[in-house]
């Protein structure tokens, strides 16, 4: 709806209130207010709209209205996503459905589930937005709802592409796209082909890639999604850093930020901020990139984004290391820590701690390096993490070298190395095999060194990462 449009209806509604009042209507004015309450979250002003939802749901207890009570309280946890009241959001989702289910309305339900399932994605508790997902799925095809099964089916997709698990995902995102066409949904098809070239990017299929982002931005034009277009504008150029082609990188993500700040989307404009600071990072503009990282945890303080300003500290911690300014990379790394922590992200937290061991190992703190590296092993073993536990044999076997324990350092490349066979990560192998052979040469075996050298430099191109082709 236009601004003209929701002026309108508002004045409608509120004509509509009167006259239930003076009717005594109380079924009456519990919709009509949770109709107003959908309307003044449309327009952002969530005090009257939670104001409204409160209203409605006294009338429909009034009236013994199980399902108007199931649709209040799931509108008061939708406003409480909003306002990052994620306990809340909670309680009132799960009250929602209780309702629901005694008004024995599947939609209802379904929904339910749905923004639980959400809820669940924003605490990172995977497998139980999986349950919820699945759940709402059962239910919408009971209801023969399209719609309802395309969105189920894309955010099982996300949570799939998540875990890793790339094929499930792909099936997903295809299976939504179909139903979002059935159902004739601009915005749904916009949103599959936008997750679809993410899934895409991270096989690096960059063509197929490219091509599934500007299908989706016409989308979002189509939809007038300023947010959408966004996202994809920021997926775009992402993708053209990928290709290291730097200068239409910075465009694309320049406008994005543009759609980002027109649409008021706070999340969006610190996501924005971040990537230009890698950006300028890769060109080694330092200053720009501190600016950017200052200014995205900035905005992702102000949302209440705990993940976010992890990832920005994280950045900056990293940032600090190439300045060799270790005392605020060391504070950096840590605050990144207590933020993983707070969202339960342990696969994170074992990140921060690699990140803490190379600085430490940096520092001279041997000791104190081997802890963390050891810890983040342990962390990684638990979360099941195959390229984190290679990562952390590699440090480990870095370390050593640094350290003239030679046998310990080959013991653990060669773990690292066998990790991520595995797990058929390309330049993980690539980048073990630079290390081995680094530590033959220094035990003047240099036929086996030059072998892993010529091995490493074989998985660079296969990957087609040429830029560490050229290095080797």
């Amino acid at each position: 709806m236009h601004r003209g449009q929701l002026g309108k209806a508002e004045k409608i509604f509120q004509d509509a209130l009167v006259f239930y009042e003076q009717a005594q209507n109380v079924s009456g004015q519990g919709n009509t207010l949770q109709h107003l309450g959908e309307l003044y979250m449309q327009k952002s002003i969530l005090e009257e709209a939670e104001k409204c939802f409160k209203n409605a749901l006294i009338f429909h207890e009034q009236a013994k209205d199980m399902l108007g009570q199931g649709n209040n309280l799931r509108s008061l946890g939708r406003l409480n996503l909003l306002r990052d009241q994620l306990e809340e959001a909670g309680k009132n989702f799960q009250n929602a459905l209780k309702f629901h289910k005694q008004a024995q309305d599947v939609m209802g339900q379904a929904y339910d589930l749905q923004n639980l399932g959400g809820l669940f994605m924003l605490r990172n508790e995977l497998d139980e937005a999986k349950k919820s997902f699945q759940d709402a799925l059962i239910l919408h095809k009971q209801v023969q709802d399209v719609l309802g099964q395309a969105n189920d089916l894309q955010e099982l997709g996300r949570i799939y592409m998540h875990g890793g698990q790339l094929d499930e995902a792909e099936t997903n995102f295809q299976d939504a796209l179909i139903l979002h066409k059935q159902a004739k949904s601009i915005l749904g098809q916009a949103n599959d082909l936008q997750q679809l070239g993410k899934l895409y990017m991270g096989r690096n299929l960059l063509e197929k890639a490219e091509s599934h982002f500007h299908v989706a931005l016409k989308f979002h034009k189509q939809a007038q999604d300023m947010v959408g277009q966004g996202n994809d504008l920021q997926n775009i150029g992402r993708l053209y850093m990928h290709r290291h082609q730097l200068a239409e990188a910075e465009k694309y993500i320049l406008d994005a930020l543009s759609f980002h700040t027109q649409a008021q989307d706070m999340l969006g404009q610190a996501n924005d901020h971040l990537t230009l600071g890698q950006l300028y990072m890769r060109r080694d503009q330092l200053a720009e990139a501190e600016k950017s990282f200052q200014n995205a945890l900035t905005i992702h303080k102000e949302a209440h984004h705990v993940l976010g300003q992890a990832k920005d500290l994280q950045e900056l911690g990293e940032l600090y290391m190439y300045k060799d300014h270790l005392d605020k990379a060391e504070k950096s790394f840590w605050g990144a820590f207590e933020f993983h922590g707070q969202a339960q992200d342990m696969s994170a937290q074992c990140n921060d701690l690699l990140n803490i061991g190379k600085l430490y190992l940096h520092k001279g703190q041997l000791v104190e390096a081997e802890q963390s590296f050891h810890h983040a092993l342990t962390f990684y073993k638990e979360t099941e993490d195959t390229i984190g536990q290679a990562n952390a044999f590699w440090n480990m076997g870095e370390l050593y070298m640094h350290s003239n324990r030679l046998d310990e350092a080959d013991k653990g490349f060669h773990n690292a190395l066998t990790l991520h066979k595995v797990a058929q990560n390309i330049l993980g192998q690539a980048a073990v095999l630079q290390s081995i052979g680094r530590l033959y040469r220094d035990k003047d075996q240099e036929e086996s060194a030059e072998k892993s050298f010529q091995d490493a430099l074989a998985f660079h191109k296969e990957a087609q990462d040429m830029v560490a082709s050229e290095i080797l």
